[in-house]
């Protein structure tokens, strides 16, 4: 907030372009609106970006049953990843002389962003040459060291994902001519929004996570973090579900990620809404790997899924609780009902066997 407020911008405001938020915010309520089976549905979503920029979700069954064109790493998601590249490149081409763009070094489509933009481009690197790097110095459950262009420095944000993050707010920083110590001051303050990656480890011997990965790419995020900062001989045990009446591609993906990254998994309810929790269960399942199977567990009921993990978990152990993060209700039918589950998995830490 306060590297936003030194810019002259409100918490949430975007930079130059208030109409990207917009058209954001349409497609969202587009697809959170309907039933949504990228199978069966042929949505167009046109004349959204300056009559120019579209995202077209194709129907051709090619393009339907073949797994190398999804792109999970967005809210909702876009078949066709090249159509979907090819719009966001429309921003960069769209820059003034008088703006900088920045991009990512050590994604392959960062290059091809800026071929044809009139800004003055940055990029931004953890492993490759770029202006602005990083190095992750040390890191554990409650921040990291990291080295940020020559500067060590200690933030509470821990993982290779929030490195990016924190690299890209620092380019972004240096780009409107903000100072070294400013910027640097205020990345140190910065601690994890409620429900990201939320820490539980102070009621007792194990160690609980919380966070709102919901979709394949972010939860493997999450899983991987903690693999790379667990102990080798401490367990991770997941407890994940899928919404229902959503996207239901994704849910054979989510199982298939949970269970081979995880040492232990139990699929349970994430609002199943209209759905019957046990047939979002079954294609979580679906995309599990045989060797994996032995892994899998599942309860419908989500307060007994983490309390079954926290009483197969012991000293040191991690329980991961993914899906739902800060918010504080299930939806079943179209009720609405109290959930918490941060305070849930705090209630089931100290609970003895």
């Amino acid at each position: 907030n306060s590297i936003l407020q030194k810019l002259g911008l409100k918490d949430g405001e975007s930079i130059d372009h208030p109409w990207i938020n917009k058209a954001l915010e349409r497609a969202q309520q587009k697809v959170e609106a309907r039933n949504f089976d990228i199978r069966k549905t042929l949505i167009k979503f046109d004349n959204v970006l300056n009559d120019q920029r579209h995202v077209v979700f194709s129907q051709r069954k090619d393009a339907m049953n073949s797994k190398n064109i999804f792109n999970y790493s967005d809210e909702f998601i876009y078949i066709a990843f090249k159509a979907y590249r090819d719009v966001k490149k429309k921003f960069f081409d769209s820059l003034s002389k008088s703006t900088f763009s920045i991009t990512n070094a050590d994604d392959k489509n960062g290059s091809y962003m800026i071929q044809n933009t009139k800004s003055k481009p940055f990029s931004y690197s953890l492993n490759s040459n770029s202006d602005f790097s990083l190095k992750i110095l040390e890191k554990d459950f409650n921040g990291m060291k990291i080295l940020i262009n020559k500067t060590e420095l200690w933030t509470k944000l821990t993982g290779k994902f929030n490195a990016y993050n924190i690299l890209l707010v620092y380019a972004i920083a240096k780009g409107f001519k903000i100072s070294d110590d400013f910027i640097l001051k205020n990345l140190s303050l910065l601690s994890s929004p409620e429900g990201r990656f939320e820490l539980v480890n102070d009621v007792s011997d194990k160690i609980g996570i919380i966070d709102y990965a919901h979709s394949p790419d972010s939860l493997k995020n999450v899983i991987t973090t903690i693999n790379e900062i667990k102990k080798s001989d401490k367990i991770l045990i997941t407890v994940v579900g899928c919404g229902g009446n959503r996207d239901k591609s994704k849910r054979p993906l989510m199982g298939k990620i949970a269970s081979s990254l995880s040492d232990k998994v139990i699929f349970t309810s994430d609002n199943p809404r209209h759905e019957n929790p046990l047939d979002i269960i079954n294609q979580m399942r679906d995309g599990v790997n045989d060797i994996d199977l032995n892994k899998v567990d599942y309860e419908i009921d989500r307060e007994k899924a983490i309390q079954k993990a926290c009483l197969k978990a012991r000293i040191n152990d991690v329980i991961l609780v993914a899906g739902k993060g800060h918010e504080k209700y299930q939806v079943h039918g179209d009720l609405k009902t109290d959930f918490n589950d941060k305070e849930i998995l705090i209630k089931s830490l100290k609970t003895k066997p």
